[in-house]
């Protein structure tokens, strides 16, 4: 009898494992359903803004303002005299003008603005005066984006004195300026005045006793009858003046004053 009960427990256990192994076979058969990946949802693009960046003043044509100032003037002719030229960075009139710019705006303002062009001078009327008379020498100013090629320094002897135009009797001929607008900025001011210009050119103001002073100056390109508008900005300040020019010949000047 014990033998048979125990033949009938092993026969239950049998058969709840096959049951069981059966139940895992089948549920590892089932296809499962992967689950879905979230597709990323599209960032919208940024939107740009507008730059704050101040742009010149479009002309008629669309394309950007550039200020071309004519080229420096190279030529230190006398007239119809005789002359010799004395092109020389080294020549003693020429070492004796720089000296005297230096005595005048300092040796580093002159070493960083100035440049020297050319030079000339008479030739003697006799052959017995060996020394070469009224010298002239050039130079070439510069200030940020400005140059001018109107210092002229005149070398002159009396009684044994040396003189020099630059000097000036009434005040000294020559520029000391330390800061300038650009030239952008000083075509963004005229163009704001008289719209689309031409002539641009470099206007030299001697001052007695105040300093002298360097200006932009340019004419409009829409004269009305004889008349056109010219407007001259202050290199130093950006202050700007507009005046009338009238039409005399094939040039335009300052129009008279009335009567």
């Amino acid at each position: 009898m014990k033998q048979k009960g125990f033949v009938n427990i092993l026969l239950i256990i049998i058969v709840v494992a096959l049951v069981g192994a059966g139940a895992y076979f089948v549920s590892t058969k089932q296809i499962t359903t992967p689950n879905p990946t979230p597709s990323p949802t599209p960032k919208p693009s940024p939107t740009l803004k507008p730059s704050s960046t101040l742009t010149p003043s479009p002309v008629s044509n669309g394309e950007k303002i550039i200020l071309n100032l004519p080229r420096p003037n190279t030529d230190c002719t006398i007239g119809d005299k005789e002359e010799i030229n004395i092109t020389d960075p080294n020549h003693p009139f020429v070492l004796d003008s720089k000296n005297e710019l230096i005595s005048l705006v300092g040796k580093e303002y002159v070493s960083q603005h100035y440049k020297f062009l050319c030079a000339v001078a008479e030739v003697p009327p006799s052959r017995l005066m060996a020394r070469l008379e009224y010298p002239r020498v050039r130079w070439l100013y510069t200030v940020g984006d400005f140059s001018t090629d109107g210092i002229l320094d005149e070398v002159t002897s009396s009684n044994g004195r040396i003189g020099h135009s630059v000097a000036g009797f009434y005040g000294p001929r020559t520029l000391k300026i330390e800061k300038v607008i650009s030239s952008a900025k000083a075509s963004e001011i005229i163009y704001s005045s008289i719209g689309d210009f031409t002539e641009p050119s470099i206007q030299i103001q001697w001052g007695n006793p105040e300093p002298s002073r360097m200006y932009l100056l340019a004419r409009s390109t829409r004269p009305t009858g004889n008349l056109v508008d010219v407007a001259r900005v202050n290199l130093e300040t950006g202050e700007l003046t507009k005046t009338k020019y009238c039409s005399v010949g094939e040039s335009w000047q300052p129009c008279p004053l009335p009567q």
